[in-house]
């Protein structure tokens, strides 16, 4: 059976319907549009794979993100300088590394660097450690780690290349700012100090001290792994050791962490006390000294080329930087609650400029 159509009531009911918003003209501008915004996401992409920081890092006062690569890998760090830099004057120069699954934003924040930074005039570093690259943490920026000698997360299973990142870093800011190289030093929380052990003692001595809150010289990867020690230094160092001794995840009296990385065992401080004495030539009799209740300062004196060795044991103190605001990393018990006992940072500080 064959149908008409009605051709007038065909164009009348043609007349009543509304016109397409999407017609084609509106599609071909609206493709335009996407190919630019793809086009823009593209360049930005390809500048930031390629970028250095002979295009990033500038000699200009308060903080900057600055990327870097490292063979084929892309590295980020953070640069604090005063508001009143001056290139006309040379500045110490301090590298802060981050506890296991930090970053140098959370370590900028807690250690509080870059405020003293600008009160006493000198520069901060603060470098991330590898990113995670699977499992819960990889697209979680806070899961990053140092290669220590036995420890630590992906950092330590990839085998990362951190000490040429390090010398990369040094390399890069002193062309852009003017640092005294006679006054570079290092610190570092948790996995932070233990890779700050290691460093300043592969790359002949551009350290000239070191200070470590809650860290270790060595250990094992697991209690059934072979133990691992950095490399006794070329030369004495100056070596600052604050630890708690309520610290249940890098232990005071060695032995497995029972924290985030359990199964892996550390070396005690008094084991890292004794290595630091002997590589550096101090007296056996240290002078002891109580601060207030619950810490205790270590010092041992007559060491080779006037280098200093001072410990700080806070008895009430576990896995924290001492005198840091608390942060998500106690929520989370990755770290222990702050003591107040000392200001971690103030005494690195004044330990570090002492001549």
């Amino acid at each position: 059976m064959l149908f008409k159509i009605d051709r007038s009531m065909a164009r009348t009911t043609h007349k009543k319907q509304k016109p397409s918003f999407l017609g084609m003209n509106n599609i071909t501008a609206l493709l335009g549009v996407l190919v630019i915004i793809v086009a823009i996401i593209v360049f930005i992409f390809i500048a930031r794979q390629n970028a250095n920081t002979s295009g990033l890092l500038t000699s200009k006062g308060g903080t900057q993100i600055v990327t870097t690569r490292i063979a084929q890998a892309q590295r980020t760090y953070r640069v604090y300088a005063p508001q009143d830099y001056s290139s006309e004057k040379s500045y110490p120069l301090v590298f802060v590394f981050h506890g296991g699954g930090g970053n140098g934003k959370h370590m900028e924040e807690v250690s509080r660097f870059s405020e003293l930074a600008e009160r006493e005039k000198f520069i901060v570093i603060y470098p991330d450690g590898v990113k995670q690259e699977t499992g819960w943490l990889k697209n979680n920026d806070l899961g990053r780690t140092w290669n220590a000698v036995h420890c630590c997360g992906f950092a330590y299973s990839s085998n990362s290349d951190d000490i040429s990142f390090v010398t990369q870093i040094l390399t890069e800011v002193s062309k852009t700012f003017t640092v005294d190289t006679e006054k570079v030093y290092a610190t570092g929380f948790s996995n932070g100090g233990m890779f700050a052990y290691r460093l300043v003692t592969e790359t002949n001595n551009l350290f000239a001290k070191v200070a470590v809150v809650g860290g270790a010289i060595g250990g094992r990867e697991s209690s059934q792994a072979e133990q691992k020690v950095i490399e006794r230094p070329s030369e004495p160092i100056s070596v600052l050791i604050i630890h708690g001794v309520l610290d249940k995840h890098v232990k005071y009296l060695g032995g497995e962490s029972e924290g985030v990385d359990r199964g892996r065992t550390d070396i005690s401080v008094a084991d890292t006390t004794q290595f630091w004495r002997l590589a550096n030539g101090c007296n056996a009799d240290p002078a002891t000294e109580n601060r207030g209740n619950s810490t205790t300062k270590v010092t041992y004196s007559n060491c080779v080329n006037n280098t200093a060795l001072v410990i700080y044991s806070l008895k009430a103190q576990g896995h924290a930087w001492p005198g840091s605001q608390e942060t998500n990393s106690y929520l989370l018990g990755i770290t222990d609650r702050p003591s107040k006992d000392i200001d971690a940072t103030q005494v690195i500080w004044e330990f570090f400029k002492t001549e």
